[in-house]
């Protein structure tokens, strides 16, 4: 008979050391987006900058883009903390 072995995933909310740096004048740590979403980012300031797109929409895509994945990750995470108990 076979053993099912799990195990248990972390589900920290700090970034790794590689995801955030510390700016020394003010000590203030800031979290960067991975690269997919900096790439994302930088796509709508290109639409902005050869203007194909205005500021402010792109201001609103950008924070319903963002928005949406904070809700997408929290809804998965939810779901494997779930599953972790069956």
């Amino acid at each position: 008979m076979a053993t099912k072995t799990t195990t248990k995933a972390s589900h920290s909310h700090t970034p790794s050391p590689a995801q955030s740096i510390t700016l020394p004048l003010v000590h203030t740590e800031v979290h960067l987006p991975t690269p997919e979403r900096a790439a994302y980012y930088a796509g709508l300031g290109v639409l902005v900058a050869v203007e194909l797109l205005e500021w402010p929409v792109a201001l609103v895509i950008a924070a319903g883009h963002a928005l949406a994945s904070r809700t997408h990750n929290q809804v998965l995470e939810g779901l494997s903390e779930s599953t972790e108990d069956v």
